[in-house]
């Protein structure tokens, strides 16, 4: 049994935008109905058990953001170029869980550079040797190459985005003429 109905998800849909066209825009927007929000939440749900997102410790984090960005996009959908509603949201949400993942790395990047840099800071210094000794306990030798690793990973993957940003930008700045 398929857990979203996509005519019936279409219909209900249609029946929030009319209903959201006809508040002036000065006013909030209106609620919508409860099949609309199950099926939002349902949608979310089971796109977090898929085998790509399953093992994140923040996986209902991951979905209250995609409940937001689809309830935030649920009036920007256009019937006249789709008609299915339910591959509309769930790429919704799929986007939204990617960039909070990028965001949790990046996080995560920021956290593994903070213990890098004290624990260079501490060798060199040492009336640090309270955060040298706190770091050599938290960072053996398996997490340190670990570490290491995701650093490693991580830069070289804002690299390639760099290059592939300056790539762009050369291209556009050829077609002007600058």
């Amino acid at each position: 049994m398929q857990y979203c109905d996509n005519k019936k998800l279409n219909e209900a849909l249609q029946i929030y935008i009319e209903e959201n066209d006809k508040v002036p825009h000065s006013l909030k927007f209106q609620e919508a109905s409860d099949y609309l929000g199950e099926t939002i939440i349902m949608i979310a749900d089971r796109l977090s058990r898929r085998n790509n997102f399953r093992n994140y410790i923040f996986k209902d984090e991951l979905v209250e953001e995609a409940v937001i960005a689809m309830s935030a996009a649920l009036l920007k959908f256009d019937a006249s170029k789709s008609k299915n509603a339910f591959s509309y949201l769930t790429t919704i949400a799929f986007n939204s869980f990617v960039k909070h993942i990028q965001a949790e790395k990046g996080q995560l990047y920021c956290k593994f550079k903070h213990i890098e840099e004290q624990m260079i800071e501490s060798q060199s210094n040492s009336e640090l040797s309270e955060i040298a000794s706190a770091c050599s306990e938290y960072c053996n030798k398996e997490s340190d190459i670990y570490f290491r690793e995701y650093l490693r990973k991580y830069e070289d993957s804002l690299v390639k985005r760099a290059a592939k940003y300056k790539k762009h930008n050369n291209s556009l700045s050829d077609f002007w003429g600058e």
